[in-house]
């Protein structure tokens, strides 16, 4: 259990960057196996995670300001339309 919300946030900003180094390191074998293919792919996902970084981070700092919990959400960007991610993918 967390103590308060700025160690869970902190706890998820972790977690994705953790998840970044993982797709980054997955990016790193697709090039060194000529896997051409897989590149594209990886690279969506890539910057769909460095987006989901970036936006942990901003909530971080929200939830370190003292700022309203209820209030965070009007401060982060929307959420992808779920056709939208699904087309990027595709594409």
């Amino acid at each position: 259990a967390f103590t308060d919300a700025v160690e869970a946030v902190a706890s998820a900003v972790k977690a994705e960057r953790t998840v970044t180094t993982q797709f980054e390191a997955m990016m790193a074998i697709a090039h060194q196996e000529n896997d051409y293919r897989a590149v594209p792919l990886l690279q969506w996902f890539l910057n769909e995670q460095i987006e989901e970084e970036a936006t942990m981070g901003k909530l971080l700092d929200l939830v370190q300001s003292g700022l309203n919990l209820f209030q965070a959400q009007d401060y982060l960007p929307a959420p992808h339309a779920e056709g939208e991610a699904g087309a990027e993918a595709g594409a």
